[in-house]
């Protein structure tokens, strides 16, 4: 659920586990444990972030004093511009992409991102969103517009709208101010949406993402898993970690990311981790001002994000 990208983070890991025996039996305890919570839940997308965190640890293990995660950043891009090629469309594709997100993405989906991007390009005056299948229970929806505050949280909102549940959600906003962002959604109860819902979804992501306020539905869970907000150390780069658990329910994301854009905080990370009933998510967010928020700034924003999920 942290940014992986974060040299801080795969040094605490390293020094938490210490050696690389422990680390391959962690790892290989933490996937069992993983599938072991219900059928589904141990994805391709928990598997290469659970590799990533293993292997950039086990690299720090054996060379403590060595470069690696200076290298990192290279290493990433030179493995996605292998994927999408070296063309002009891959290349203005690339160019804005934070290694970040770059390295989340699979190189099938590194593809369609391109692609999703190249027909943005053409326009570049208006969002553009499109659907492909992700599996055989899941869509997922890429958007590709101009960055705005509040824009996670209407486009949030109107995926609520249309009952799409968000299970994973990749955000990236690049150096060029362009939001792009990728959700993995189900119907809620764990299947594919019904073909009307992912025929219309795409152009009611777009309209939102443009400006046009979207359906505003709350949604209420049946489960009970006690609610817990916790405020993380600033990463390397100084930017606020939030994590939250609740019981997952469709909206959840929307409700979350309005309470972070009312605070005046824009997310650029999001990581949702969802096990059964109970979703654990992690968001890595920065004042949209830049300026270094307070304690008693995120004391409200805490406060405000236990009354959405209480």
């Amino acid at each position: 659920r942290r940014d992986l990208g974060d040299p801080a983070v795969i040094d605490e890991i390293a020094a938490t586990v210490r050696t690389p025996e422990r680390l391959d039996l962690l790892a290989l305890l933490t996937w069992v444990d993983m599938c072991a919570v219900a059928p589904g839940v141990g994805t391709e997308w928990k598997a290469r972030l659970l590799g990533t965190a293993v292997e950039r640890a086990r690299a720090v293990l054996l060379d403590p004093r060595g470069a690696t995660m200076r290298a990192v950043d290279d290493e990433i891009r030179t493995r996605a511009l292998r994927v999408v090629g070296a063309d002009a469309g891959g290349a203005r594709f690339l160019e804005g992409a934070s290694a970040r997100f770059l390295d989340a993405r699979s190189d099938d989906e590194l593809r369609d991102d391109a692609a999703a991007f190249a027909r943005y390009a053409e326009t570049r005056e208006r969002a553009s969103a499109s659907l492909t299948s992700a599996s055989t229970y899941a869509h997922e929806v890429r958007l590709v517009a101009p960055d705005r505050a509040g824009l996670l949280a209407d486009v949030a909102a109107a995926l609520a709208s249309e009952g799409a549940n968000v299970l994973h959600a990749v955000l990236d906003v690049r150096g060029d101010g362009v939001a792009f962002d990728a959700f993995v959604v189900d119907d809620g109860r764990g299947r594919r949406l019904p073909t009307d819902v992912a025929m219309r979804l795409p152009a009611a992501v777009a309209t939102a993402a443009d400006g046009a306020p979207p359906r505003r539905t709350r949604h209420k869970s049946s489960a009970r898993v006690p609610p817990r907000v916790r405020v993380l150390p600033s990463d390397s780069w100084g930017r606020t970690v939030v994590e939250v658990r609740t019981a997952d329910r469709i909206g959840l994301l929307a409700d979350l990311a309005h309470a972070f854009a009312a605070h005046g905080f824009t997310v650029l990370l999001a990581r949702i981790h969802t096990e059964g009933p109970r979703v654990t998510d992690a968001f890595t967010v920065d004042r949209v001002d830049g300026a270094q928020p307070t304690a008693d700034e995120l004391a409200r924003l805490e406060r405000t994000l236990l009354d959405v999920i209480a």
